[in-house]
């Protein structure tokens, strides 16, 4: 059974599928403040982890050498 909620009066809805929530609608500016939450908790991470020297500092080639590495693995 699929259940829709209108927008009438909230920001948000949601769309069940057999009482499972599978998909929620929002408004688009809604939905632009979520993606700039996320892009700040990122900025945010990188910067502890530079602080903290967690941190590769490698050139592009190197870097790209050490992710194919890690892509084929010991066991491949």
């Amino acid at each position: 059974m699929l259940m829709v909620t209108p927008l009438e009066h909230k920001r948000e809805g949601g769309l069940s599928v057999s009482g499972e929530l599978r998909v929620v609608v929002m408004e688009t500016d809604a939905d632009q403040r979520l993606r700039e939450c996320d892009l700040e908790i990122a900025l945010q991470e990188a910067r502890a982890d530079l602080a903290a020297g967690r941190v590769v500092r490698e050139s592009v080639e190197d870097h790209l050498k050490r992710l194919g590495a890690m892509a084929t693995g010991p066991n491949r």
